[in-house]
């Protein structure tokens, strides 16, 4: 099930008339406080998202869906007028998915819909290993793994990195990182995020580099080795 979050009905409509014809079973939502409301009912497999919304930008959905465990892997399509680079940048950076400005073909938009949906399942079928090259997260036995090696991490540091290898190439916003790991109630602050990112470098040697910090918003894990 697809939900379309968009305010304007006609091209509630179009989008609907699209995905339908392909197949999909599509609800709609006209603002944000719908979407929750649609949200809770019913999980959707993925969330088509307008940036200009009456209740709020789009991007404050998406926050919040990055935010909360039971949707922070639900993947996000932005379909919007605000087709600028800075646009399409900030909110890739944010936690979307992808973004295809308006106006569109209905071809382009099956296609990138279809392609985040597949990405979505092969997901959920992987086996509970996560691996970044040679870096290998066994998540049913708790080890990690460099080149073959087991490296040793302290509980708060193995938690990072696996969100981090979960959620390869999407920025992750220290009070996320801080809310998720040590909890809303930990009386620190997230300058605890900063602390443990920078002793998991060390562990992790040469990987380390890949946890890159992202300035004025948090960090990112980079797939690929530096050059």
């Amino acid at each position: 099930m697809i939900l379309v979050v968009e305010d304007e009905s006609r091209m509630a409509q179009l989008i609907q008339d699209i995905l339908e014809d392909e197949g999909y079973s599509v609800l709609w939502a006209r603002d944000i406080s719908s979407a929750h409301q649609k949200i809770q009912q019913a999980m959707p497999d993925l969330v088509i998202l307008d940036r200009k919304l009456p209740d709020a930008d789009g991007l404050e959905l998406l926050k919040e869906l990055r935010s909360q465990p039971q949707t922070q892997s639900l993947p996000v399509l932005f379909v919007s007028a605000r087709g600028k680079t800075e646009d399409r940048v900030l909110g890739m950076r944010l936690g979307g998915d992808d973004y295809l400005p308006k106006p569109f073909s209905p071809d382009e938009l099956i296609a990138r819909a279809e392609a985040l949906l597949r990405r979505s399942k092969s997901q959920e079928e992987k086996e509970a290993v996560l691996q970044s090259g040679k870096l290998v997260v066994d998540l049913s036995q708790h080890k990690v793994f460099v080149r073959g090696k087991q490296i040793k991490l302290w509980p708060k540091e193995f938690e990072l990195l696996q969100m981090f290898l979960e959620c390869k190439k999407r920025v992750l916003r220290r009070e996320y990182l801080f809310e998720r790991v040590w909890g809303i109630e930990y009386p620190g602050g997230t300058r605890v995020v900063d602390v443990t990112v920078s002793n998991l470098r060390k562990r992790l040697g040469s990987y380390g580099v890949r946890i890159v910090t992202v300035k004025g918003y948090g960090y990112q894990y980079e797939d690929r080795e530096k050059r």
